[in-house]
């Protein structure tokens, strides 16, 4: 068959096929935007619980160092304060976090896996 005598429905097909295309090409940077997305806000959701971790273990250590201490110029109170501080720190970074977190993960192998499916479907309904 000849290039210029191209018949309607093969002209259809091709169309169809350029548009499925482009259609895939769109998907995958939207995909790609998504996924970079979740990755910053895990990112920053793990410095977060990273930032509270080290205030906890700060103030831990801060309390005993508290119980330990008779007098000096950091006595009790003075690093009693610090640790108290140092918790409150912990929870505002551990508040942070959370609210950061990406609440429903991507999954990108369950969502092609299903666009495959639809697909597979879409095809078989136009054979038959």
């Amino acid at each position: 068959m000849e290039p210029q005598n191209v018949t309607t429905r093969e002209a259809v097909l091709i169309n169809t096929l350029d548009e499925a295309q482009r259609l895939v090409r769109l998907e995958v940077l939207l995909v790609k935007e998504e996924l970079r997305q979740e990755a910053k806000a895990m990112k920053a959701a793990t410095m977060g619980f990273a930032a509270a971790i080290a205030f906890a273990l700060t103030g831990i250590t801060l309390l005993a160092l508290s119980g330990a201490l008779g007098t000096g110029s950091l006595g009790p109170p003075s690093t009693m304060g610090l640790g108290i501080g140092s918790f409150v720190a912990a929870i505002a970074s551990a508040v942070f976090a959370f609210r950061k977190a990406p609440k429903a993960p991507l999954l990108v192998e369950a969502a092609a896996a299903a666009d495959g499916r639809a697909g597979r479907d879409a095809l078989r309904g136009d054979a038959a």
